[in-house]
């Protein structure tokens, strides 16, 4: 009698990365152990021979303390392209597909066999936040180069008022255009590893390029760091990636100063338009607050 396999488990997604740079994530094991436990807790690598046919080995530790074994070995490996790698027998397999998108970004295509049918569920929750924390290991191990600038503002709400106004959709669209209009924002989820898309729309209806980013960081209600990768635009920022982050500290009187820092500005993009763009953003902000 033949006993039917379960159904393997599929997951793609499209990341700011190259091929390349997604076969790093896969195949160094620095990288590697920052994102593959869904816990958030890095892996303890024991031994990695990444040769086809050589073992890897390595704890997963769980927040009970469990240390969670893993070992495997690496049945097949196309550089910048295929990957699978799973038990030695071949009844559990990751079978790892990447695809270029455009001049610098890339699909992610992974199939799961051997996993039973009553752990899916959960192993598609927790690949996902791996996938998740995939992600924020890409734009952290980006380098970040060009020009930076700070801007710092003393305002009169506490740093709660002021780290809500940075994290809830409808109050964030109300201040973080220059101009009259309210920016439309399009995805806000304010978590590690979440993403934010918003269009500014200018005094006389003209659309801007959108603004998409990632939260790397967010320590409520003190500190908040975000990615911008910035691949394949069609303006100057194009290949700029850069980061801002926002300091909030408690002043006395119910008051906060805020310092905006953002790095990896183009060369030849002028910082004063970049430092007054964000001014006046701050001082709608002020006004939103009071």
């Amino acid at each position: 009698m033949t006993i039917a396999q379960p159904k393997p488990l599929r997951l793609e997604r499209t990341f700011d990365a190259t091929p390349q740079e997604m076969w790093e994530a896969w195949t160094d094991p620095t990288h590697y152990a920052k994102w593959l436990n869904p816990s958030g807790i890095d892996l303890v690598i024991h031994e990695w021979d990444l040769r086809e046919g050589g073992r890897m080995r390595f704890d997963m530790p769980q927040p009970d303390g469990n240390k969670n074994p893993q070992e495997g070995v690496f049945h097949l490996l196309r550089p910048y392209s295929h990957l699978v790698s799973g038990s030695e027998d071949k009844s559990f397999l990751l079978d790892v597909r990447i695809e270029p998108v455009g001049k610098a970004r890339c699909r992610l295509l992974v199939e799961i066999t051997g996993v039973p049918p009553d752990w899916h569920e959960a192993a598609m929750v927790g690949w996902g936040q791996c996938l998740v924390n995939l992600d924020v290991e890409l734009a952290r191990s980006t380098p970040i180069g060009g020009q930076s600038w700070s801007l710092e503002r003393v305002l009169d709400a506490t740093p709660e008022d002021v780290w809500t106004a940075f994290t809830d959709r409808e109050v964030y669209k109300k201040w973080i255009s220059p101009f009259r209009a309210d920016a439309e924002v399009h995805e806000f989820d304010p978590r590690p590893g979440g993403r934010g898309r918003f269009t500014m729309i200018g005094e006389n209806g003209e659309r801007y390029p959108e603004a998409a980013f990632l939260f790397l960081k967010l320590d409520k209600p003190r500190e908040i760091v975000m990615f911008e990768a910035n691949r394949d635009r069609t303006d100057i920022f194009d290949g700029h990636p850069m980061q801002m982050r926002v300091t909030f500290e408690a002043l006395p009187g119910d008051k906060t100063r805020l310092v905006l820092t953002q790095s990896g500005l183009p060369k030849d993009f002028p910082v004063d338009v970049a430092r007054q763009g964000f001014g006046a953003c701050l001082d709608k902000l002020e006004r939103v607050l009071a």
